[in-house]
């Protein structure tokens, strides 16, 4: 994006820092590649956000990060053995909904899905839409 206009004021961004300081978030295509660490925990990568209230992996930090991801599991259906599943053992669908989960903390009101239901099978497609229809109801656009 080289321009436009955010909260009804002309914008230009200067670098993803400044987008997600501005209340952007992106949730790409390639989510393996740029959106989650695969060899990570659920809880780790739900910690990873515009949020810095984890930024510190301290062992407050972890059980905070820890009790969000059991909540963010639960809000997005997200079909794991608890916060300490590394992602690589997660369906396409599921690792999709914890690229999504980590957007949720913070201040993030305008989330940019880049072919979110890229490799993911038909019934997890659904839920990723019906999740995404649920977040622009709550004013997440």
């Amino acid at each position: 994006m080289q321009r436009g206009e955010l909260n009804g004021q002309p914008w230009r961004p200067r670098d993803p820092a400044d987008s997600v300081g501005r209340g952007l978030a992106l949730v790409p295509e390639e989510r393996r590649k740029e959106g989650i660490f695969i060899e990570e925990p659920i809880a780790m990568n739900l910690a990873v956000s515009a949020d810095n209230s984890f930024s510190r992996w301290s062992l407050f930090g972890h059980r905070q990060a820890w009790r969000w991801a059991e909540e963010v599991i639960a809000r997005l259906g997200v079909r794991a053995t608890g916060p300490g599943q590394t992602l690589r053992r997660l369906s396409g669908g599921n690792q999709q909904k914890v690229a999504i989960g980590k957007w949720l903390r913070g201040d993030a009101n305008v989330l940019i899905f880049d072919e979110p239901t890229k490799g993911v099978d038909v019934k997890a497609k659904t839920d990723l839409f019906m999740l995404i229809d649920g977040l622009a109801r709550e004013g997440k656009g």
